[in-house]
Order: C-alpha cells, then sequence, then structure tokens
C-alpha cells in the first residue's frame, strides 16, 4: 500500500495514488464482515491518499476465498467505485495463480492485475497473462527484480545497475511496472528505463534457464557471496 506519509508531499501533484490491501477479508465469517472489514480498509486508504481517490485498489489475495468473502469484498469495492473514491479495481495476485483462479472464474469486476514476474514466478506469471487476455484485463507486473538472495537483480554478483535498468525497460516493453524505489540512484534507473528503447543486451532467456535457486547458480554465473553483495548494495545506496 502506498504510505501515506507521501501524501502532503504528493498533494495536487495528480499523480496515481495506487493501494494493495483487503487481504484481511480472508479471515471473514460472513459477507457483512469481510464488507465492513473491506470498505473499512478502503476508508482508511482514501483518507491517506493525496487528493481523497485511490486511482486503483488493487484487492490481495494469497489463496482461494470463501463465496462470502469474496462478495463481501467486491460489494463495499464497487460501492467505492460508485462514490468516486475509487478508480479501477484491480486484483494483487499474492500467492500462486491458481490459488486465485475461483476470482476470475465467477467475478468480472477486476479490470486490471497486479503479479509478480520473475524466473521464480514465471509459470504463474504466463498463467495469470492467458487468463487476462482472455478476460480482457489489463495486467502490471511487480517483483521484477526479485531474483532471490536478499539483494535486488541489479545488485547481485557479476550483475550491474545498467543491466538492471535493461532488464526493467525489456519489462516495460510487454506491461506496465510497478517497482518500488529505495534511492535517488534507483529512481533514475527506472526513469532511464522508461525511456530507454533499445534492446536488452543479453540473452535473458538463457540467464533465466541458468538460474535455479538463489543458493545454486549454472554458468554463466557462478555461485555468488550474497553477504558481499548485501553489503555492496547498502553502500551503492548511500552512494558510496
Amino acid at each position: 500500500m502506498a504510505s501515506p506519509l507521501w501524501a502532503a508531499e504528493l498533494r495536487d501533484a495528480k499523480c496515481d495514488w495506487v493501494v494493495c490491501g483487503g487481504s484481511k477479508v480472508g479471515n471473514s465469517q460472513s459477507q457483512e464482515q469481510a464488507m465492513n472489514q473491506m470498505t473499512g480498509e478502503i476508508i482508511a486508504s482514501v483518507a491517506g491518499s493525496p487528493d481523497g481517490f485511490v486511482s486503483i485498489y488493487f484487492l490481495s489475495v494469497a489463496r482461494a476465498w470463501e463465496e462470502h468473502q469474496i462478495n463481501g469484498a467486491l460489494a463495499a469495492l464497487q460501492s467505492a467505485k460508485e462514490e468516486g473514491l475509487i478508480g479501477s479495481i484491480g486484483l494483487h495476485v499474492a500467492g500462486s495463480a491458481l490459488g486465485v483462479a475461483s476470482l476470475w472464474r465467477f467475478h468480472d469486476a477486476f479490470e486490471v492485475v497486479l503479479v509478480a514476474h520473475n524466473p521464480r514466478t514465471e509459470k504463474d506469471y504466463q498463467s495469470v497473462v492467458a487468463t487476462a487476455l482472455d478476460r480482457r484485463v489489463g495486467v502490471v507486473q511487480e517483483s521484477v527484480f526479485d531474483w532471490g538472495g536478499g539483494v535486488p537483480f541489479f545488485a547481485m554478483p557479476n550483475i550491474d545497475w545498467k543491466l538492471g535498468s535493461a532488464l526493467l525497460a525489456d519489462r516495460l516493453r510487454v506491461n506496465p511496472v510497478l517497482l518500488g524505489v529505495a534511492s535517488v540512484r534507483e529512481m533514475e534507473m527506472a526513469t532511464q528505463a522508461a525511456q530507454d528503447s533499445s534492446k536488452l543486451g543479453i540473452d535473458l532467456e538463457s540467464l533465466w534457464k541458468a538460474y535455479k535457486n538463489p543458493y545454486s547458480w549454472h554458468e554463466p554465473l557462478e555461485r555468488p557471496d550474497w553477504e558481499v553483495a548485501r553489503q555492496k548494495y547498502i553502500k551503492d545506496l548511500d552512494g558510496h
């Protein structure tokens, strides 16, 4: 969820305010309870936004929900949209694609889906994209740099910020990307990627195939020293 700490700074800036929330609705025991829980979260999100409006509210779902939970959450979201509090209703795939399949199968309220796209989630990502195309729903990628090991892709050994920017640019050609940044340097990298029209300078598919998990690497990358990588990443953020 976008932090309300930024709300005052961004007031009247005409920027999109995107929220991921509603995961606690999955614990509701009735449709009324689910709707009340969702309504409360929406009100809090709108109150914390710069202009009293949420551009996209992604309902965050990590596993299969009961029908009364889904209906209660969607009723609250639809009501908020009709009242002009939110612009679009989205689905955040916070777990396996199979676990949230029922929300797609029987409900068409979602206009966009947010899903992780990296080597560890490639199968789920492709499954979500196929369903989105079939239902004419937009796709937004997240976690594109989360390749494991506790550091972003561009901070791993034998990888640099320039390659990170190229990877992001490559992902942007497929679908929009929701990206969190922790420094000015990362912001600059993201801005450069958005303006980059060149092709990725490496065979990304081969690199993905070489990747197995954070602690098992094959050529062209050797097994990295993750602690060294983490410390280097911290220093890079500090501008050292």
